[in-house]
């Protein structure tokens, strides 16, 4: 079966333009594609280099292109990073073993070979590269004008006549030596003609200087950057209808292919190749079909094994057949024994207080492990259970909050092997599946959002209570339109905290630096959270460098954040002003109180004006433009 290439055509264009109008013009550009592994990168780059070829308005116009011999790519390793210019050692060696090339420049640019004393360029080259490798740091700066002036040269000697494209894998792990060759390329006004691709992983491992390196130029305007964002919830179905059908999904099936997918279109793939081999889905008398438990088969194992706890535990019962049946399933399905009997014993807990399961739910406050139930009186209630050692848990406050912009935990229970939250029943969804669903939320959303959280936080601080946990699943929309606060006593958060395996691996992004560094917090460290959250509903980004957890916590606490996601939009100075203040890591710098926050929030969206960013709406589709199904929250 094959997938056709989906839903990047936006990025495919952008890419397509700018070699139409800087590349044949005999320019370079160096662009960025970034994201998750798995989001598209590689095939959006592929589809990239065909389209070279099969786009007459390009192709008509460098005839002698081919992907054999102006194409050249590189793998970067973690262990690239300790070898310096590694990266250009390799491309210059491919040029090298390309005997085309080789007869190509050995004819008809033997007189430039004379004058620069060289008589095989390219040999030579890389030698040079080599020597530069083993030569001390010392004696490389004094070699490096003159070799990278002599590289430039080669480079525009190289590509005189037909442009190269130069595609480096994983550039996250870039040596810095070849990143001050590459920033030497990128500086020559009149350097060679090409196209450098890096390719980035976010959330892997990675070089300090090059991620630094890379968003600083994209900073100056030097790099441009495509950014791959997980698709849309409807994309298993979009992606694959052209295939297997419209509706060879059902909704169901659609949204279980969407979350094990992760959104990813490379994961995707993996999937339907995965039930291929497992003849899940066949091939019968030129018809796609696929088998009758097909929503069984492809939900995730452990979800699976809660399912069916929830199925036996109908009764409040829960028997020693059921048990084996369990047993026998979970066996079947790999799970663990330690797995499977901890899942026993978190629905017994729960059980135990009383509690009727009617569902389990997709997100929580806290924990991966929510449950839509009904308590003795039969009110809907939802509860999470969060794994936790056997220590004794801090004592619980009275709530004092009572706001319609706050929803409190009603009653928190500890038991041997976790603690329970229970919360009220709301309908709504929680921000970060509103985020998973739409990407970005529009300014106007934005400032409701915001204004209407204020209102919740603003009941904590009159009692001296700092939230310290604002984050895409604190926030909650009501079917009415309204925004929820979720808040928890603040000690028996911090304890809780305590176990982050258990928590949202993301959270840490929306702390403070005072609260990672032992600081003392305050109604500006809330202001910080509230910033961050901010900045990620507007971009869909992070202002961070790097995304991995460690290397982010080290960005917050010393105050290194990176707003160039702010570019592409009209009033980016203002919004840079903003973020600069809200997210300063001096607390006494940011906005003193709650109201100056709005304040500065609303200065922007009346800068921006209704008819531009109604124009911006357009071009940016706007959250609310999309019915959301709603589930409850708490």
């Amino acid at each position: 079966m094959e997938i056709p290439f989906f839903n990047r055509q936006e990025e495919l264009s952008k890419l397509l333009k700018n070699f139409r109008e800087n590349t044949l013009k005999d320019k370079q550009s160096v662009w960025v594609i970034s994201g998750q592994k798995k989001s598209g990168k590689t095939a959006l780059i592929e589809k990239f280099l065909e389209s070279l070829l099969s786009d007459l308005t390009i192709s008509s116009r460098i005839p002698h292109f081919s992907s054999e011999k102006n194409v050249f790519r590189f793998q970067c390793t973690i262990k690239s990073q300790t070898e310096p210019y590694n990266a250009f050692i390799s491309i210059t060696n491919q040029i090298v073993r390309n005997d085309k090339y080789r007869l190509f420049l050995s004819t008809l640019l033997n007189v430039f070979l004379e004058i620069f004393g060289v008589t095989s360029a390219l040999i030579q080259l890389a030698e040079v590269a080599r020597g530069m490798k083993q030569e001390d740091e010392s004696t490389l700066r004094q070699k490096e004008v003159k070799k990278f002036r002599r590289y430039r040269a080669f480079l525009k000697r190289l590509t005189w006549r037909t442009p190269a494209v130069f595609v480096i894998s994983d550039a996250q792990y870039l040596d810095k030596y070849s990143l001050k060759l590459i920033e030497s390329i990128i500086y020559d006004p009149v350097g060679f003609k090409g196209v450098f691709i890096l390719e980035m992983n976010e959330n892997e491992s990675s070089s300090e200087d090059a991620v630094v390196w890379i968003f600083n130029e994209i900073k100056e305007g030097k790099i441009d950057r495509i950014h791959l964002n997980p698709l849309d919830r409807s994309f298993p179905d979009d992606m694959l209808s052209p295939v297997l059908g419209k509706g060879f999904f059902t909704e169901e099936e659609s949204d279980i292919l969407f979350a094990v997918s992760k959104g990813l279109p490379g994961n995707l793939v993996e999937i339907i190749n995965s039930c291929l081999r497992s003849h899940w889905i066949f091939e019968d008398d030129g018809k796609w079909c696929k088998e009758n438990d097909f929503k069984e088969l492809i939900q995730p194992k452990e979800q699976q094994l809660i399912d069916l706890l929830i199925l036996f535990f109908a009764d409040n019962k829960f028997s020693d057949s059921e048990m084996m049946i369990v047993r026998k399933m979970s066996g079947k399905w790999g799970l663990t024994k330690e797995y499977t009997d901890f899942c026993v014993n978190m629905l017994l807990s729960i059980n135990s207080l009383g509690y009727r399961f009617e569902k389990a739910l997709p997100w929580g406050f806290l924990s991966e492990f929510v449950f839509q139930v009904s308590d003795p009186e039969g009110q809907h209630r939802i509860v999470e259970f969060l794994p936790t050692k056997n220590e004794f848990i801090p004592f619980k406050y009275e709530n004092i909050a009572n706001h319609t912009n706050l929803a409190a935990a009603t009653t928190v229970k500890q038991f041997d092997d976790g603690i329970l939250v229970e919360w009220g029943f709301t309908e709504g969804k929680r921000m970060r599946e509103i985020l998973v669903e739409k990407k970005t939320i529009h300014l106007d959303r934005c400032l409701k959002l915001v204004t209407e959280v204020i209102q919740g936080l603003r009941e904590l601080h009159k009692f001296n209570i700092i939230h310290s946990y604002i984050t895409p699943e604190a926030v909650i929309e009501k079917n009415d339109g309204t925004y929820m606060l979720a808040t928890l006593d603040v000690d028996i958060l911090s304890f809780i905290k305590g176990y982050g395996k258990r928590l949202y691996s993301d959270s840490i992004f929306y702390s403070a630096p005072e609260l990672l560094s032992e600081g003392n917090p305050s109604v500006r460290s809330d202001i910080y959270s509230i910033g961050i959250l901010l900045y990620r509903l507007i971009t869909n980004a992070l202002p961070f460098y790097d995304v991995n957890p460690n290397k982010a916590k080290e960005q917050i606490i010393n105050g290194k954040l990176n707003f160039t996601e702010l570019r592409g939009f009209q009033n980016s100075t203002a919004l840079k002003e903003f973020f600069g203040v809200c997210l300063s890591k001096t607390p006494s710098d940011r906005f003193s109180n709650l109201d100056e926050l709005l304040a500065g929030l609303q200065k922007i969206r009346e800068s921006l004006g209704r008819e531009e960013d109604e124009e911006k709406s357009e071009s940016v589709p706007a959250a609310q433009s999309v019915p959301l199904t709603r589930r409850p929250v708490f």
